[in-house]
């Protein structure tokens, strides 16, 4: 047996759970972090209320983080008033992470979040803190 001949090509394929899977988001989700109350049911007649944590959001989807198993295929609404994002869609997944559920959810409808928009709001929304502190600094030190 030669060991310098040439090898016969083998065809090596990905062993399954090891390759990432191809993203397929339409639009980079933003991290949020924010409590809110969903609405969401499994059929149009049932409609249930739970506290969920927002952890990101897009213009046609959202990561919610519940205590609650929400199966896919459920629908879900939110109002997140604080940021103007607001939208009824499906859950496309649900995934228990330690002793809660990531759930996300795609918007068909949207979900009225404009990066660019809402990032500008929220520059203005610090600055107009920040200017409250000084001015309450300034007022204090004036007394």
């Amino acid at each position: 047996m030669d060991v310098f001949a040439p090898q016969t090509a083998v065809d090596l394929k990905p062993i399954p759970g090891t390759t990432r899977k191809r993203e397929k988001r339409k639009a980079k989700r933003d991290p949020i972090s924010g409590s809110l109350t969903i609405l969401w049911g499994t059929d149009s007649q049932e409609e249930r209320i739970s506290r969920a944590t927002l952890i990101d959001l897009s213009d046609r989807g959202a990561k919610f983080r519940v205590t609650e198993r929400i199966p896919a295929g459920s629908w879900l609404m939110f109002n997140y008033h604080q940021l103007g994002a607001s939208g009824r869609g499906t859950v496309r997944y649900c995934q228990m992470v330690k002793s809660s559920y990531n759930v996300g959810v795609e918007f068909s409808g949207g979900t009225g979040w404009n990066r660019a928009s809402n990032r500008f709001t929220a520059e203005l929304r610090n600055l107009s803190i920040a200017v409250d502190h000084l001015q309450d600094a300034e007022s204090t030190d004036a007394t």
